[in-house]
């Protein structure tokens, strides 16, 4: 009985460990691969919408959302520059945003040494299994397609949401000549 007990109690704390990695931690690691990764800590917001209408109130300085808030509920695609939209997108439009993104951001390692294809597809598998993580985890994903701009630009950031810590983690990639 008392092993019975323990395999239970050993179970239990597995299964409900599941969220051991948090979605702040992965979300580092895979900033750490991607060469970016800016927090923003955030106060109200209760859901991945709120919390994005939060973060542009605070960015645009404004008390309510204006007409260039237009927004996205859960897109299956992310524009890669020159977008109009904010919102929150699939985990898988998340994951072939990046895979898309790689192929033109991480050519090269954090050293500048440029990476071969076999290297590439190695970053590509390693994001592959952080999107997997951050699901489990409880990760919520969203984007700004009109965020940082350069050149004339503007290239989209994408969100990595933490409801649970009212956190959203974001990735900013500017390709191009400038």
């Amino acid at each position: 009985m008392k092993s019975i007990c323990l395999f239970i109690a050993f179970s239990l704390c597995f299964a409900f460990g599941a969220r051991a990695e948090s979605v702040g931690t992965l979300s580092e690691q895979l900033g750490a691969i991607l060469n970016t990764d800016a927090v923003t800590k955030l106060e109200k917001g209760t859901s991945a919408r709120e919390l994005i209408e939060e973060k542009y109130l605070k960015e645009h300085g404004v008390e309510k959302v204006d007409d260039d808030f237009q927004y996205v509920e859960y897109a299956s695609d992310i524009p890669e520059a020159d977008g109009t939209t904010i919102g929150t997108a699939t985990p898988g439009a998340a994951q072939n945003f990046l895979l898309s993104v790689s192929d033109q951001y991480l050519k090269v390692d954090k050293d500048g040494t440029e990476l071969n294809k076999k290297e590439l597809e190695d970053v590509k598998l390693k994001i592959k299994g952080l999107m997997k993580k951050l699901r489990a985890a409880g990760a919520e994903f969203g984007f700004d397609s009109n965020g940082s701009s350069a050149c004339g630009v503007n290239y989209t950031t994408l969100y990595v949401i933490d409801v649970e810590e009212k956190t959203i983690h974001e990735f900013i990639f500017v390709t191009g000549p400038c």
